[in-house]
């Protein structure tokens, strides 16, 4: 399992656990509240470091990390990993322009548009990219076209941002819901 932890000095550290172990290990630093996205094959991770131009790409069995970038992306807010790990989704701006939704080797270079707006990136499945709009998880396939909506609830909406998790298979889904309650006193008896 991988999850950040925000440290005193306000680095996002990016850690591994070993689930059978129960070992935790430091990997990297990160963007606070940024998708983190396993390869395939489980032995890699990728993640958006705290400049949000690049990617980064950690082998864990060789402590391996390397920096992607990619052509005229200027800041990356999303990525999910394809189903063969060779290619990566991106919601991304494009020379600061509107968040989009572009394709790109693992090893970085160029990415394709495939869809100019995009709201919450997902995840990528054998079945296409899944995206959170509004009230709706939509589908597009990783070469643009038309999208399906793959799930629909009125709960969405009260879902955090980055919260949004959904199981391809069945299209259920699991969010944070960002709370707070306050308490309102009435006093009396007290002189000003």
């Amino acid at each position: 399992m991988a999850y950040y932890s925000l440290e005193e000095d306000g680095k996002a550290v990016l850690h591994v656990l070993d689930i059978t172990s129960e070992e935790t290990t430091p990997v990297g630093v990160g963007s606070w509240f940024s998708p983190v996205a396993w390869t395939p094959d489980g032995h890699a991770l990728v993640f958006i470091p705290p400049d949000h131009r690049t990617l980064t790409h950690l082998t864990l069995d060789r402590s391996v990390q390397r920096s992607v970038s990619f052509e005229r992306i200027s800041s990356i807010d999303g990525i999910a990993v394809s189903p063969d790990g060779q290619r990566v989704a991106l919601a991304a701006y494009i020379d600061g322009k509107a968040l989009g939704l572009w394709i790109g080797s693992i090893e970085g270079g160029g990415a394709s548009l495939v869809r100019p707006d995009i709201g919450y990136l997902l995840g990528w499945t054998k079945n296409g990219i899944l995206f959170r709009d509004g009230d709706s998880i939509l589908l597009t396939a990783p070469d643009g076209g038309p999208e399906t909506v793959f799930a629909r609830s009125a709960d969405l909406a009260r879902c955090g941002i980055g919260g949004v998790t959904v199981a391809p298979a069945t299209g259920d889904f699991a969010c944070g819901v960002l709370e707070s309650s306050t308490d309102l006193w009435y006093v009396t008896g007290v002189d000003f």
